[in-house]
């Protein structure tokens, strides 16, 4: 992993990767990646901190580390959201 970026530098917006989903279902997303080791980071908050350098949502250019640790206990609405993007995800690796 790159190294985080210093005390109040700011990754500019064109740098980050722009995800056209809630800040509930990256988080989500994160969390699951982790649970099933494809993050192996040893610590949860590391890969979280270094996801919101780099990571805007649809509604947040800026994210938060401890909010999206608390984001990826969400309520149903989000889950099922990420369950949703996933199975067309999967879709599309059938097609390839």
């Amino acid at each position: 992993m790159q190294p985080l970026p210093t005390a109040g530098s700011v990754i500019p917006k064109e740098e980050k990767l722009h995800f056209p989903i809630s800040a509930e279902v990256f988080a989500i997303l994160i969390r699951a990646l982790r649970e099933n080791n494809v993050v192996t980071n040893k610590y949860k908050n590391e890969v979280y901190e270094y996801m919101v350098h780099y990571v805007s949502t649809k509604q947040a250019e800026t994210l938060r580390a401890n909010s999206l640790i608390k984001k990826s206990y969400a309520e149903r609405r989000a889950k099922d959201a990420a369950i949703d993007m996933l199975h067309e995800l999967i879709k599309t690796i059938h097609e390839y």
